[in-house]
């Protein structure tokens, strides 16, 4: 007997907790919601997207007191992921009856001039970024002899509606360039030259690096930190007007 009221106990219990959630959960939705408190994720303080932006799309889909069960967060998610300068976006309402709006805004990594292009920018994963007239970052440049033609609907270079590989490894000696700390400081500028090669202009010193290709980058980026650390520190910056790395295991140089 004592056992039979044991587990009478429990589900009695159990029911009561569940209504209580219940009961509480259709006060919560049914309420009317408090205000919208917005935050934007950046590596800097301005950007491509400010606050006032983001309130404009919200106040949008959001008539005058309305009620937290009326608020349609995965609409206000899919405009604000419309733009193509906001990577993520959650929206949510919080237990106090706030609206959150949590923004992640896109980083770029790289910005391109392909030939007979404005440019835009690329974010590591190789998703595109247009350019703006509101926000220009500081990030390293990369242009030459290719050219790319964006297709609607296709936002990343590795998509495989995109068949030219130069923009793909572009991105790929930018990436392996950012592993190595001093070489990633030396760099100005990506190229690619009529021959087909990678060069990279330093922010000072030698006017050119030649990586040729990209095979044995890692070997190549090696040599370049050992030879500007053991032989440009006590040569001079400025003695070599370029640098050829494209031959296996040989660094050229040409003095000015």
């Amino acid at each position: 007997m004592k056992r039979f009221f044991q587990i009478l106990f429990l589900i009695v219990f159990t029911l009561a907790v569940t209504a209580l959630a219940v009961y509480f959960y259709n006060e919560h939705i049914n309420g009317k919601l408090n205000k919208v408190k917005v935050n934007i994720a950046r590596q800097s303080e301005n950007g491509f997207v400010d606050k006032d932006y983001v309130y404009g799309i919200v106040k949008k889909h959001l008539p005058d007191s309305v009620k937290i069960k009326n608020v349609r967060k995965e609409i206000i998610e899919d405009e604000l992921l419309r733009n193509p300068w906001i990577s993520e976006a959650d929206v949510f309402v919080t237990i106090e009856g706030d609206l959150m709006v949590n923004i992640h805004e896109a980083e770029p990594f790289l910005r391109v001039f392909p030939k007979g292009s404005t440019g835009f920018y690329l974010d590591k994963q190789g998703n595109i970024i247009p350019l703006s007239g509101k926000y220009a970052p500081r990030v390293k440049v990369a242009n030459g002899y290719f050219r790319f033609h964006k297709i609607m609907g296709h936002e990343n270079i590795f998509d495989t509606v995109y068949r030219s590989g130069v923009l793909k490894d572009i991105l790929t000696l930018a990436l392996k360039v950012d592993e190595y700390p001093f070489v990633k400081s030396l760099a100005g500028e990506y190229y690619y030259n009529s021959k087909g090669e990678f060069n990279m202009v330093p922010l000072f010193g030698t006017d050119v690096i030649n990586l040729g290709k990209l095979d044995n980058i890692d070997e190549k980026l090696t040599n370049l930190t050992l030879f500007y650390k053991k032989a440009l520190v006590y040569e001079g910056w400025n003695k070599y007007k370029e640098v050829n790395l494209k031959y296996k295991n040989q660094i050229v140089c040409t003095k000015n």
